[in-house]
């Protein structure tokens, strides 16, 4: 997966370990600087066991490269997508895979050999189809994948006026909410941060997220960044207390008894 994001005026692109070596398999015309990028990464094995990882490129040719690269999944675009949605992405690439493979099949190994594009581009779907099952995986709990912690610069950003010194913003992971200082500082560590105004943002962002989760509740946990430049607010589903399923079950048996004794 991809990631495109404005940080301090900086264009960024994130990318993952997988994906660079997957250029490697079929691409001919990448530039030195993808590869090189994981060579010389020391945060980050180039092991494919660690191929989740992200790689960080900050230069404007690099980001232009990553940015054409349209095989490559590009988390933002998914961000708040439902499981369904992401299935409907997966069926729609099935239909291209389809339709691709089906011209081809019916032509010679020599005429094959003119198709090369076309090939390509089926193994490629396939291959963002797989990484599609993955963020499903993710969306349901069951993958741990490392979001670069960072503001999302496609997400509106919260403050009280121009002189106040924090502002709040969600995080490029949809799970996050980021507090900061607008000078780009760490927080000092007996720095007090109006609560006033992080309940104010956080109303915002409850509501939005209800919106979009709207049969889910969530609870929230806060902690600061490793750095002290983030105080990290993170969205939890809120789980149930004992009574609350134990309720639930009875009520569900009683339900049932009902239907059976009416039958």
């Amino acid at each position: 997966m991809k990631i495109i994001n404005t940080e301090n005026g900086v264009k960024k692109a994130y990318v993952q370990i997988n994906d660079i070596f997957t250029f490697q398999e079929f691409d001919e015309g990448v530039p030195l600087y993808v590869y090189d990028a994981a060579i010389n990464n020391e945060a980050s094995s180039v092991d494919r066991n660690h191929g989740m990882n992200f790689l960080e490129f900050n230069k404007p040719e690099e980001v232009a490269f990553f940015e054409r690269t349209d095989w490559i999944i590009d988390f933002k675009k998914f961000k708040y997508a439902s499981i369904k949605q992401i299935q409907e992405e997966k069926d729609r690439l099935q239909a291209e895979a389809d339709e691709l493979y089906n011209a081809v099949v019916k032509l010679s190994m020599e005429e094959r050999k003119n198709k090369k594009q076309e090939i390509t581009r089926i193994y490629l779907i396939n291959y963002m189809r797989r990484y599609l099952d993955t963020l499903i995986d993710y969306k349901k709990g069951k993958l741990n994948i490392n979001i670069p912690l960072a503001p999302d610069s496609d997400s509106f950003a919260f403050s009280r006026d121009r002189s106040f010194p924090y502002e709040l913003k969600p995080a490029i992971d949809a799970d996050k909410v980021l507090v900061y200082r607008k000078d780009g500082q760490p927080l000092g560590e007996n720095e007090e941060i109006p609560e006033d105004f992080i309940n104010k943002g956080m109303s915002i962002i409850m509501a939005f997220r209800r919106s979009i989760y709207k049969e889910e509740d969530f609870e929230t946990t806060s902690y600061r960044s490793g750095d002290s430049i983030y105080y990290v607010i993170e969205f939890v589903k809120k789980k149930k207390i004992l009574e609350e399923v134990k309720e639930e079950k009875g009520i569900m048996r009683l339900v049932h008894k009902l239907i059976n004794k009416k039958n």
